[in-house]
């Protein structure tokens, strides 16, 4: 399975992250990963926050707790460590032919 990643700041249109066989995922804020002084309080494998940072250039004190995310639980081969993915964007889960199986937004780039 493959985990593609929209993006929404810098040159990187997309994250993909692949060879995944098992995919589950629940919601979260940015809160939960960065404080009000937008330093990194919790270490996900990969962080995208690139809805808050758009938020945050247009409005300096725009709290992380107004921008929802979600985090992905991603097992690879049997015995391999969980990979988490948290991210503030727009994601596609993919077959491994690189089809479409789920949408998964959290935020739009407005």
């Amino acid at each position: 399975m493959i985990v593609k990643i929209q993006r929404y700041v810098g040159k990187e249109k997309w994250g993909i992250y692949d060879n995944f066989r098992k995919v589950g995922w629940s919601e979260c804020t940015a809160s939960d990963f960065v404080g009000e002084d937008e330093k990194i309080t919790s270490h996900p494998d990969v962080l995208i926050l690139d809805h808050f940072a758009i938020k945050k250039k247009d409005s300096p004190t725009y709290p992380p707790s107004n921008i929802d995310c979600i985090l992905l639980r991603c097992k690879g081969k049997v015995g391999d460590e969980p990979i988490t993915i948290v991210f503030d964007t727009i994601a596609y889960l993919c077959n491994d032919l690189g089809q479409t199986i789920e949408k998964i937004v959290a935020n739009y780039n407005e």
